[in-house]
């Protein structure tokens, strides 16, 4: 089995869904590869073209949506690899 298809699949077992990667937002480039590393930037909490979360934890976020921004920001980062 492929190391992708391997990743593949174990996304999908954890219900992880990747979407279409986010358009970046300003005038940087989303992936840059150099050599085996793959450098991701400028990732923010985006779902269906529109920030999710707004805010800093603690004070207009709780906890819990933190780590849903945090989720969210990881599975762009993924889509944009």
């Amino acid at each position: 089995m492929s190391d992708l298809v391997d990743v593949e699949s174990r996304l999908r077992k954890l219900g992880i869904e990747l979407p279409e990667p986010p358009a970046p937002v300003g005038a940087y480039v989303a992936v840059r590869r150099s050599g085996r590393l793959l450098f991701v930037s400028g990732q923010i909490p985006m779902a269906d073209g529109k920030p999710r979360f707004l805010g800093k934890v603690g004070v207009e976020l709780s906890v819990d949506e933190g780590k849903a921004a945090a989720r969210l920001c990881a599975i762009n980062a993924l889509a944009q690899i």
